[in-house]
């Protein structure tokens, strides 16, 4: 993550998007929360709309995410489905794996243990 050019920073949130073998990489960090998630679904969104491959979110530098970060990237999994690609999630922590398994979430998005292998996986 470039903090000096993130494309989407709050207070509690920042986002960089790169381009990998037809992939896109948004790595998030920060808390993602309702301040922190308030613009995320939006780019998202814009991503798909302006690149070609599925996405891929690397979660190894968020924090924290509340319910307002799952609906945004549910909106963005939505986003994604309706035109035809995919969303996956890669390097979540423990305590976020356990929040997508308690709000039965674990199976709705792929979960790479690794970025390369989201990519090869998405690719």
């Amino acid at each position: 993550m470039n903090p000096s050019n993130p494309i989407l920073a709050s207070d509690a949130m920042e986002l960089a998007k790169l381009e990998i073998h037809g992939v896109t990489v948004v790595r998030i960090a920060g808390r993602l929360d309702i301040t922190g998630s308030e613009g995320l679904e939006k780019k998202l969104g814009n991503f798909l709309d302006t690149t070609k491959g599925n996405l891929l979110l690397n979660l190894r530098d968020v924090t924290y995410m509340s319910s307002s970060g799952i609906s945004s990237i549910l909106g963005a999994s939505r986003a994604a489905k309706a035109a035809n690609r995919k969303l996956a999630l890669c390097e979540i922590s423990s305590s976020i794996k356990k929040l997508l398994e308690v709000v039965e979430l674990g199976n709705i998005f792929p979960v790479y243990e690794g970025e390369d292998d989201g990519i090869a996986a998405l690719k």
